[in-house]
């Protein structure tokens, strides 16, 4: 399996929660990253974000959709 290389992984996480408290006015909080094959249920909304560059692949965030509503 893949490891997760926190130099790269890190400034994606605060980042992340960042851009969520201030845009969505959500307080996020952070638990262990992990790689996982996705699996996503009818009820799903999930984000894709690219890189490319130095760094290259793919982050995807996942919601459910009661969340992804009350956030937006």
């Amino acid at each position: 399996m893949t490891s997760v290389n926190v130099e790269h992984i890190n400034p994606f996480l605060m980042a992340s929660t960042k851009i969520l408290k201030e845009m969505c006015f959500v307080d996020a909080k952070l638990g262990r990253p992990y790689i996982k094959d996705p699996v996503f249920l009818d009820n799903t909304l999930v984000i894709f974000i690219g890189f490319t560059g130095e760094m290259k692949g793919q982050v995807m965030i996942a919601f459910e959709n009661k969340i992804a509503c009350d956030i937006a």
